[in-house]
């Protein structure tokens, strides 16, 4: 991935293992309050999904000690979403490393 400044928000750029670069799968994120919120700005992020081609659609949280996603695949025909959460966005915490004090360090 590659970070870009776009004024007030902060575009991220994604590439593929080989590091080709994903058309259409950028992610725009901005500042609300303490942390920063993005989705993909285009409808055309394929994704196949059980032989099904599909578009993704995320929405992501950053903050300080917290990272939340969510991600969603949409036939282009439907408009139905055929996979990715049903309760919302996954969660993860910030977690201090023990590492250090175990002598690993």
């Amino acid at each position: 991935m590659r970070i870009f400044p776009e004024g007030e928000k902060i575009r991220v750029k994604n590439y593929d293992l080989k590091g080709v670069y994903k058309e259409g799968c950028d992610t725009l994120f901005e500042l609300i309050g303490n942390r920063y919120h993005g989705s993909n700005t285009e409808c055309t992020c394929w994704v196949i999904w059980k032989g099904i081609k599909t578009y993704l659609t995320n929405s992501i949280i950053l903050g300080y000690n917290d990272y939340k996603v969510m991600d969603s695949g949409i036939d282009p025909e439907t408009g139905k979403k055929l996979w990715g959460s049903q309760w919302g966005h996954l969660e993860f915490k910030r977690q201090t490393s023990s590492a250090g004090r175990a002598g690993l360090l």
